[in-house]
């Protein structure tokens, strides 16, 4: 029989000895983690983040612009995951450094700079290790579902081998919900873990500029379930029951107060208060366009974006994608920002910035801002890049306000796309092994959303804990963003979380 009553004493009850064996695991597994980087070329947005630390390292400033000799401020990259790398690499890369950025984007300087997310994979393993035996009351199946999410995610190739911040933020969101769980653990007379939450918060502002209004919402559904608790009179064996909110708040205004030196900086050099500029509007345009989509697109597109297994259930239906649909003409052209025959077509409207030449949604947006960039410099304007941004942000929060039916009907179709966030590894390329890395993706995601709508019917402050940063940050990418499924990493450790809390609450523990 299936019993969702939330697991409340046996938290209390963690022997010291326990924090040190997690410790270790962790350290090998993320010894292991730094094994699986690779001296290729440092690809993607990545390659941003790597041109400031490359710019911090010899040149002292947070940059953005490689081997220049006039380097402008930026807040192009959020700096937490700038300084941690820029840190590590201080203190490993060897002494006979070379200048030229190209020697760090590929090779032997890349692999160790890329080292550094072994840091990231201990410390996320580690909260993850802490969490799950706090949540599970059987430790058997709260290791195993740790186990799952060192496979996909703390020692997985793909995810290490690289620059981009979901590792990090994956990691500071469990050390967040750790954090607070602490905090839960110690008692209302206790604030030490608070404060841990409110720098763990603006350390996750400052990785992903999307987690300001997650944490945001987060606090604020934690406040509310405290508050229904109370107003119902609820009282007996829960922590959660006797648990203020003053320290919520309190954690809440330790995370402004971190952020703001960071957004006064932002200010002073470059006329902004935003964490990060200069992509909001890029993307936000880039969804816009997207919600624009044809009849043909929006029933194709769910196999586009969907899975192995969706696209063989459908395979010889009208919603099967066919010969052609993505080459020029297609039904699908401008949902194919790969290879075809109108690529170099694309691009160049790109270098000439002529957006009705574009042919896809995802061009387009880029060639817009080469427009707009080109005709601010013209005139004059300071920072014409962050000003083409908000120019493209603008645009894009106007067509969401009067096309908000089209914009809703998206949502869904773009956390669809997310949900398959895990991808085959070598050895899962067989049908077989698609089939169940897909089931993974659903049962995973499903139960993950599920005991964040439980706990949030039934204001089960605990289970807004664990649930609530990851389904909160999903949703404001399903609503604002095209939804990559990268965007989504860092929630695969709860998911493999969520679906060992749900086979731990199955039955009763003996």
């Amino acid at each position: 029989m299936f019993n969702a009553t939330p697991h409340l004493t046996a938290v209390q009850n963690h022997p010291r000895w326990r924090f040190w064996v997690h410790l270790l695991v962790s350290v090998v597994v993320g010894l292991y983690a730094a094994q699986l980087t690779t001296g290729d070329s440092i690809k993607g947005d990545a390659t941003q983040n790597l041109k400031i630390v490359h710019n911090l390292y010899h040149h002292h400033v947070y940059a953005l612009e490689a081997d220049a000799t006039d380097h402008e401020p930026t807040n192009f990259r959020e700096p937490v995951p700038v300084w941690m790398t820029w840190a590590w690499a201080q203190a490993m890369l060897p002494k006979a450094r070379p200048d030229e950025f190209e020697k760090w984007h590929g090779g032997d300087l890349a692999r160790q700079v890329k080292q550094v997310n072994a840091l990231w994979s201990m410390l996320g393993l580690l909260c993850a290790l802490e969490l799950a035996v706090r949540v599970m009351r059987r430790p058997l199946i709260a290791y195993g579902a740790v186990a799952v999410s060192v496979v996909f995610f703390f020692a997985r190739q793909p995810v290490v081998d690289s620059l981009y911040t979901e590792m990090p933020a994956g990691a500071l969101m469990l050390a967040c919900a750790l954090a607070t769980w602490r905090s839960l653990e110690a008692g209302p007379g206790q604030r030490s873990w608070m404060i841990v939450t409110g720098v763990c918060m603006a350390a996750m502002c400052l990785t992903k500029s999307v987690f300001a209004p997650v944490c945001g919402g987060w606090l604020i559904l934690l406040l509310w379930a405290q508050w229904r608790q109370q107003r119902a009179g609820q009282a007996g064996e829960s922590l959660a029951r006797a648990w203020p909110w003053k320290p919520l708040v309190q954690a809440g205004v330790i995370a402004v107060l971190l952020v703001f030196p960071w957004t006064l900086r932002n200010h002073l050099a470059m006329d902004t208060w935003e964490v990060s500029s200069g992509r909001a509007g890029y993307v936000m345009f880039k969804r816009a366009l997207m919600d624009q989509m044809s009849d043909d697109e929006y029933a194709l597109g769910w196999s586009v974006f969907g899975s192995y297994t969706y696209r063989r259930l459908v395979s010889g239906t009208s919603l099967a994608v066919k010969r052609g649909d993505r080459q020029l003409g297609g039904r699908l052209q401008r949902l194919n920002p790969g290879p075809s025959d109108f690529q170099t077509i694309d691009k160049r409207s790109i270098a000439q910035g002529r957006p009705e030449q574009s042919l896809t949604f995802y061009r387009k947006p880029a060639a817009l801002y080469q427009r707009l960039y080109r005709d601010l410099e013209q005139a004059g304007v300071q920072r014409p890049d962050l000003a083409a941004d908000r120019i493209m942000k603008a645009e894009a929060l106007r067509f969401f306000v009067t096309h908000p039916v089209l914009h809703l009907k998206l949502t869904p179709y773009i956390f669809w796309r997310g949900v398959w966030t895990i991808r085959p590894p070598a050895w899962a390329m067989q049908p077989v092994g698609r089939i169940g890395i897909d089931l993974l993706n659903l049962l995973g995601m499903t139960a993950l959303v599920a005991w964040f709508v439980r706990s949030f019917w039934r204001s089960d402050v605990q289970g807004l804990l664990w649930s609530g940063l990851p389904v909160l940050m999903m949703l404001n990418h399903a609503l604002l963003t095209q939804g990559l499924p990268r965007f989504n990493l860092p929630v695969i450790p709860f998911m493999c979380l969520a679906l060992g809390v749900t086979l731990d609450r199955l039955r009763p523990p003996r």
